[in-house]
């Protein structure tokens, strides 16, 4: 066994990128706060396409990107998504020694619903810090979810002992990737887990920033009205906001913590994660319909309309 993950963690390990930001008064990226490690996810004829976390400073002068070989060379942000705290970067192939070039590939992006607890894992990166290692563990939490606006997101847990600053990847048996490490996704003070998120569910948040389009956001964090909601509270069901971010689009079209999404653009919406799905299909799409309740005199529920301009979260 640990043979066979010692071969599927040798290839990877190629598609593994280091990702460093230079910031102002640095003659080379060298401050361990602005390295993580990201991985290749594309290669579109032009360039490579690493998917990696953000950097948080603001004040970043250059981006240089070094792969597996020690080979460096300048890399760019294509598109990022604050709401995730994920970015893809971009190295153009002609900045990159055709040795290189040959032995570099995009990774395979698995299937995280097929993970279950007691499957063996391969963390590639930086899992434990800012040190590139590899390390082997077993998934202990594959139910957990993190809540961000407009969206609830699954979490992997893997069993190694972890540190705040983690990246880098997941990766099962078969060398597909089942996760991209972020520690900071769970704050649950579990640091025995290296946690990310799970990698089906951000696939098309993926496939947004890798063709350099911003991620379709509105701003609404909710959850579903559950079956003993809508009867013993006399909810209608439908997605309840919880709570609208300031200066989003969802705030400048009027709704409200409280309100009850039951359909957008004429689609029904009975969760979260419906909501979730039909907004990510509108890609180019400027203005969103949508229906809803809110509770007005007397604690029935009145019918509103909301036109909502949907924007992105760079």
């Amino acid at each position: 066994m640990i043979r066979s993950l010692n071969s599927v963690s040798a290839v990877t390990r190629r598609s593994v990128v280091e990702v460093a930001a230079i910031v102002p008064g640095e003659k080379e990226a060298g401050e361990e706060c602005h390295r993580i490690a990201g991985v290749v996810v594309a290669d579109n004829g032009q360039e490579l396409l690493i998917l990696g976390q953000m950097f948080a400073d603001k004040e970043i002068e250059g981006i240089q990107a070094v792969f597996f070989d020690g080979f460096a060379c300048q890399a760019a942000v294509k598109m990022k998504d604050t709401n995730l705290q994920l970015c893809i970067y971009a190295v153009k192939r002609t900045d990159v020694e055709e040795e290189t070039l040959r032995q570099v590939q995009a990774v395979q992006l698995g299937s995280s619903f097929n993970v279950d607890v007691g499957d063996v894992a391969i963390l590639l990166g930086k899992p434990f810090g800012q040190e590139d290692a590899v390390g082997y563990g077993i998934v202990e939490s594959c139910e957990e979810y993190v809540e961000r606006a407009d969206g609830r997101y699954e979490v992997l847990g893997v069993n190694a002992a972890g540190f705040g600053g983690g990246s880098g990847i997941i990766v099962d048996a078969d060398g597909k990737v089942t996760g991209l490490i972020s520690q900071s996704v769970m704050d649950n003070g579990n640091s025995s887990l290296i946690y990310g998120y799970a990698i089906s569910n951000i696939k098309d948040i993926i496939e947004f920033l890798s063709n350099g389009i911003g991620v379709p956001y509105i701003g609404v964090c909710g959850t579903d009205v559950t079956d003993s909601m809508a009867e013993e509270r006399g909810i209608p069901k439908g997605v309840y906001v919880k709570e609208v971010e300031a200066n989003s689009p969802a705030m400048a079209a009027g709704i409200q913590s409280g309100d009850i999404i039951t359909q957008v653009d004429g689609t029904g919406v009975n969760s979260f994660d419906v909501y979730h799905n039909i907004l990510m299909t509108k890609k180019g799409v400027q203005v969103l319909n949508l229906k809803g309740c809110r509770q007005g005199a007397g604690d029935e529920y009145v019918d509103i309309d909301f036109s909502v301009n949907v924007g992105t979260k760079k």
